[in-house]
């Protein structure tokens, strides 16, 4: 084997094990950006799912919500899931339309929870608070 043969294929190695770290490097950093961004919502959809399914078993309920309680710290956001089940003993489909509608806020927002204070730009907290909510599809039943 001549000197040049072997210094090429040493080169050659070295490029490869060169090119091999600076990718996973790459991958490594993209991963962690796209994580810090993610990471502004909490997506809890596995847990949900076996939760909802449970609460079905459970309970012999229609209708459920997880999680029914979450706190969240300012800036982030939360996926929660929802499910319904048709377990109606006529064994017919049917239309299902679920209301979310704000309960009560923080003391520290309105006083003794009240829905019906002053919200930022003006109206009610009540109003104010039903226009966070957004739903990917309507259904309209006929």
């Amino acid at each position: 084997m001549k000197k040049g043969a072997f210094q090429l294929s040493l080169g050659f190695i070295i490029a490869v094990v060169f090119g091999i770290v600076m990718l996973t490097l790459l991958i490594s950093w993209i991963q962690g950006t796209f994580t810090g961004i993610g990471g502004l919502t909490n997506d809890l959809t596995q847990q949900a799912q076996s939760s909802l399914r449970d609460a079905f078993r459970q309970t012999g309920s229609n209708f459920a919500v997880w999680p029914s309680q979450y706190e969240l710290e300012r800036g982030k956001g939360l996926r929660m899931s929802s499910a319904i089940e048709n377990n109606a003993p006529d064994s017919l489909t049917h239309y299902f339309i679920v209301n979310v509608i704000p309960a009560a806020v923080s003391d520290n927002v309105c006083p003794g929870g009240e829905l019906t204070c002053a919200a930022p730009g003006g109206g009610t907290m009540g109003d104010y608070m039903r226009k966070w909510v957004t739903v990917s599809s309507v259904v309209t039943p006929y």
